[in-house]
Order: structure tokens, then sequence, then C-alpha cells
């Protein structure tokens, strides 16, 4: 969320988004979003505290992968930041021996954008931003997790591992139509549409100096 000095990347995204919207004439908008987080390779609705693991995650015939999460209608940018402080506080959070507030889980924020153009007979276009928190790799030597922390972990470093696999198999296939195996994480899957096709990704890496090995790998 950052402060309100130095805002962060979802406070910036959320007023940019009705920045551009009040610019363009001639549109109707709808904005939805949705929170969720993988945990243990299991999917969780964070602005449906009650509901219990998510079971439906299927392909429609766009090849996109649907999830039967719960959806907001926003009509501000301070309704998106009030429901990401919700989800937020319902997201997996335990102390570790690196971390007095780890992340257990990634937590994926999504915003769709769907537009229509006055007398376009009723065609809607869809946009998605995913705004998504990754949990930190994790070495058990340095952690000392044991039990449910070291199974968190190991679920962590397994997902993360696909993700950069996904991410460099893209970039060596570049025009090619390579066969991208996203179905190895429920991370890779569920972002699927937002690391190929017509996507536009952005990675923003945490480091520090307290830890420089962490540090090298997160650049490698």
């Amino acid at each position: 969320m950052g402060t309100e000095e130095n805002p962060g990347i979802v406070p910036l995204t959320a007023a940019e988004i009705f920045k551009q919207i009040e610019q363009i004439q001639g549109h109707e908008f709808l904005i939805r979003i949705g929170y969720i987080e993988i945990y243990n390779e299991k999917v969780f609705d964070l602005l449906d505290p009650n509901k219990c693991e998510i079971v439906k995650c299927r392909e429609n015939l766009q090849n996109e992968v649907i999830v039967d999460q719960t959806e907001i209608v926003v009509m501000r940018p301070s309704d998106i930041l009030e429901k990401f402080d919700q989800g937020n506080r319902n997201r997996r959070v335990e102390e570790t021996n690196m971390n007095d507030q780890s992340s257990r889980s990634h937590a994926l924020f999504r915003i769709v954008i769907e537009s229509k153009k006055e007398g376009s007979n009723g065609v809607v276009k869809v946009s998605k931003i995913f705004l998504a928190d990754l949990a930190g790799s994790e070495r058990a030597s340095q952690t000392k997790a044991s039990g449910d922390r070291l199974r968190e972990g190991g679920h962590i470093n397994k997902s993360l591992l696909w993700l950069s696999k996904i991410i460099r198999e893209l970039g060596e296939a570049g025009d090619n139509k390579k066969h991208i195996n996203y179905r190895d994480s429920k991370l890779t899957r569920i972002l699927s549409t937002s690391l190929g096709g017509n996507a536009q990704t952005a990675i923003i890496c945490a480091i520090t100096p307290a830890n420089m090995d962490e540090t090298l790998s997160t650049f490698t």
C-alpha cells in the first residue's frame, strides 16, 4: 500500500485507472475486482473468508482460466483500496527466523475493466490486470522452519521455480510456436494469460543487502 506521501503499486494503479477513464468520452465502463491467495497449492478467496477452498478452476473456450471467486464492482479508487485492505487482513502470515511477518502464500489481486462504446451494438472489450504479491523463496537452513512452516516454504519454492521456468521458456520461444506448460502449478496456470499471448508483464524485485545470497538469486 505504501504511504500517503509515497503510495504503493495498488494505490497508484487504482488512481491511474480512474484518471484514464475520466478522459475517455463516449464509453461506458464497468470495473470488477477479486482477490485470491494460493496457499500450499490450494486457492482461497480473500474477499470471502468464510468460503472453503476454491475447487473450480477451469478453462473457457478462449483458454482463459476461470476461478470461482468473489467479484465486487467498484466505482472509485477508494473502493479498490478498501477491498484490498480487507483481503490483506485475511492473508496467511507467520513468523520465521528471517521475517516476523512472512507471507505464506502468493496473493493475486485482479482488476477487470469492461468498456463499451456508445452505438457499438453491445460489443464489450475486456481487459484484466493482475497485481501479484509473490511470497519470497526460502532456504530452510536460514529460516529454521519446521513442520507447517517447512511445508509452506516447500510449496512456495516449487511454484516460484515453475514461474521462473515459464518466463525463461517464453523468452527463448520468441515468435516460435513452442508449447508452454502452465499446468504444473496453480500460480502459473492462473497467470497464464498474463504471461503469454498479448499480455504485458512487469516484475518488481524485492532485494536487500542483509541477505546477498537471496538477492543474487532474485536477479538470476
